[in-house]
Formats: structure tokens, C-alpha cells, sequence
């Protein structure tokens, strides 16, 4: 639990950094003619590869769950996650949830090196190549401990 708190206070603590950062900034992205329609389920963006690439064009910080639908842990942490996300508010600040399904998602798997789910990826700034690990899960997310 103390492990996510510190994610999600990360995440926080780096919104207010940036906020402070000039508006001139001129950031790369990449150009999606059409939004896609991203499924969400408890309150988590379901993401597949061009989904992963919307959010984080959308989003200044994007906080990943990579998990097994069939491993209890998992789903546990997505709930958990999904409470959290409530209390967070749902796209404020530039911050988004989502979650990938590594049974499905083999390519996403492999590019971030998932080898046991669940496990946390905080994305900042749309840089897909250094997502923030967030190794290890606690029981409670969304209320303390």
C-alpha cells in the first residue's frame, strides 16, 4: 500500500513541478489523425499499443498497471488502483490510469519488460522509453493504512 501512496504522491508532486514549467516549451509528439475509443473498466483506461500511444500524448503523467486478469494480486491491485483513481479524480491535472493485460498485450509485455504481473509503470511527459518501475504492491490504495 505505502509503495502505490508514494506513486501516486510522486505523480502529484510532479504534476505541481511541471505546472511551474513555461508554456513555450514546444514537446514532440506523435500525430493521431482520429482519437481512438479507449474501453474503461473500474475506472482504468483498458490500453492496447495505439491506445498506450493516445494516452500518453494526452497526459503529462500516466500511471500503468500491467497485470494477469486471472491472478487474484492483480485484480486486487486493479481495484484497488480504480478507488484510488476516485479519490485522485479521473484526468485532472494531466494525470491518467490505465491498465494493460499482458496475457493479450504480449508486445507492450515485452517493450517494458514486465516479467510478473502486477507491476506499475508511472510514464511522465509521454517518454515511453524510461517509464518510473513501481516495483512491489501493498493491500489498500485508496484509503490508509
Amino acid at each position: 500500500m505505502k509503495l502505490l501512496w508514494m506513486s501516486l504522491l510522486l505523480a502529484a508532486s510532479c504534476v505541481s513541478t511541471v505546472q511551474g514549467l513555461p508554456e513555450d516549451v514546444k514537446e514532440d509528439s506523435i500525430n493521431i489523425s482520429q482519437p481512438l475509443h479507449i474501453v474503461e473498466e473500474g475506472n482504468l483506461l483498458v490500453l492496447t499499443p495505439a491506445g498506450l500511444t493516445q494516452m500518453l500524448n494526452q497526459t503529462r503523467f500516466l500511471m500503468v498497471l500491467f497485470h494477469n486478469p486471472s491472478s487474484k494480486q492483480s485484480r486486487n491491485l486493479a481495484e484497488e488502483l480504480g478507488k484510488a483513481v476516485e479519490v485522485v479524480g479521473k484526468g485532472k491535472n494531466g494525470l491518467g490510469f490505465g491498465k494493460v493485460d499482458i496475457t493479450v498485450e504480449k508486445e507492450l509485455q515485452k517493450e517494458f519488460d514486465v516479467k510478473k504481473a502486477p507491476e506499475l509503470k508511472l510514464f511522465f511527459e509521454g517518454n515511453r522509453s524510461e517509464p518510473i518501475s513501481c516495483k512491489g504492491n501493498s493491500p489498500c490504495v485508496s484509503r490508509q493504512c
